[in-house]
């Protein structure tokens, strides 16, 4: 048997147990002996080793728990507004979306500013743990940034009435899909806007 194929099985048991006492004695199996908490970190999660070391090492234990939990959940599907397509704000732009595609989505500012938002990651929670002020800043949503199909408070998401493809918003230009995270990055880097001429 291939390593890759004893690694699926081992795997496979794992995800397959239900109880979670049963779970901890498939980790156990794997791990053998080691008390290792990288090792713990990158089986529970399905994380590379040398991910799940460099997070202990950035942020400790409990908030590389976090952080590889949160890795393992489905994030939100955002989209980014195209500005020269689309002239309107995003509010504009949702309203649009839900008349002309019957979709429903949210700008993600407005998704960061209400209280128990389950929409996208909880990135109060973790920074709510304890010594974990420096895993993130300010986290602010650049204007066009939008949540397609927002979860519904304790009932997850919907099931999209169409593909976002087949959505006449999208072939009409009006936005790309974009993880928000890539929008946030350009941001916090803060540069400058040089003109076109330039």
């Amino acid at each position: 048997m291939s390593i890759c194929e004893m690694v699926v099985t081992e795997h496979a048991k794992y995800i397959v147990s239900k109880d979670s006492k049963q779970q901890l004695e498939c980790i156990q199996s794997l791990l053998g002996s080691s008390d290792d908490p990288a090792l713990i970190l990158a089986i529970e999660h399905s994380i590379p080793l040398f991910l799940a070391s460099s997070l202990l090492s950035q942020y400790g234990y409990d908030t590389a728990k976090q952080l590889c939990s949160l890795m393992n959940k489905p994030g939100p599907i955002t989209i980014r507004k195209n500005a020269i397509q689309f002239k309107g704000t995003d509010d504009e732009l949702c309203k649009w979306l839900l008349e002309n595609d019957g979709v429903e989505s949210l700008p993600m500012k407005d998704i960061q500013n209400r209280p128990n938002s389950n929409a996208c990651y909880d990135l109060d929670e973790l920074k709510r743990c304890k010594g974990n002020g420096r895993v993130m800043g300010q986290l602010t949503s650049p204007v066009g940034c939008i949540c397609i199909n927002p979860p519904i408070a304790g009932k997850g998401r919907k099931k999209l009435p169409k593909s976002i493809w087949s959505m006449s918003s999208y072939q009409k230009g009006f936005f790309e899909v974009q993880d928000a995270g890539s929008q946030c990055i350009v941001a916090a880097l803060s540069l400058d806007h040089p003109s076109m001429s330039d």
